[in-house]
């Protein structure tokens, strides 16, 4: 059996806390349902004794009272329990993300060097769009003018994105764009990248050398 990964675990505890915060947020209703069936008892007794009710109402709102403060001790009980077991499964998280620190960086890198190819294909793509809309614009211009027309006055008039597009070109221009990871494992990443490449090509080498002249 496949041992699992480390962001496999983490999803589980996670997924605990959810399990745990959402019997948490029940129990928490359910306090404050039982908040409310007291207080209704205690407006039955002061109505009661207001409007001089038979003793046996009396005493009824009062049995409704001390049954309502039985069920809210044990409610509080459950709500603080469960609260506390959400609080342990989100520690849980925690220590997690601490003891297995290095195991989930190492597998995040892989999508960070996905997620980084993928924003710089975006953004060559952008870059493609951008001309082809402004090859339009400028026939459509072309045409306005044909017909005697002023495009400045009746378009088109553009995307109206030059200052922000232009400063995307500058700023991927001044400056790749990383992988979204800390320097301390992007470097270990990119060495593993490196070591691995050598590896390969070493291995086709040594191929080569077995082929027959």
């Amino acid at each position: 059996m496949a041992s699992k990964t480390a962001y496999e675990e983490l999803s589980e505890l996670r997924q605990q806390v959810s399990v745990e915060n959402g019997r948490a947020r029940d129990a928490q209703l359910r306090l404050q349902a039982g908040k409310a069936k007291r207080q209704d008892a205690h407006d039955r007794l002061v109505a009661a004794h207001r409007d001089n009710k038979p003793a046996g109402e009396v005493d009824k709102a009062k049995k409704a009272i001390q049954n309502a403060d039985t069920d809210l001790e044990f409610l509080a009980a459950e709500a603080q329990g469960l609260a506390d077991r959400a609080a342990g499964a989100l520690q849980a998280v925690k220590n997690f993300e601490v003891s297995a620190n290095a195991r989930l960086l190492d597998e995040l890198a892989p999508k960070a060097e996905q997620v980084t190819a993928d924003l710089n294909a975006w953004i060559d793509r952008g870059r493609e769009i951008e001309a082809a809309y402004n090859e339009v614009v400028s026939e459509a211009s072309r045409l306005v003018s044909a017909s005697g027309r002023n495009p400045r006055q009746e378009g088109p008039y553009g995307h109206g994105l030059d200052s922000h597009l232009h400063g995307l070109r500058q700023q991927v221009a001044n400056r790749p764009i990383p992988l979204p990871m800390p320097d301390f494992a992007r470097t270990k990443f990119l060495a593993e990248q490196e070591r691995a490449t050598q590896q390969r090509l070493a291995r086709e080498q040594a191929d080569r050398r077995k082929l027959p002249v």
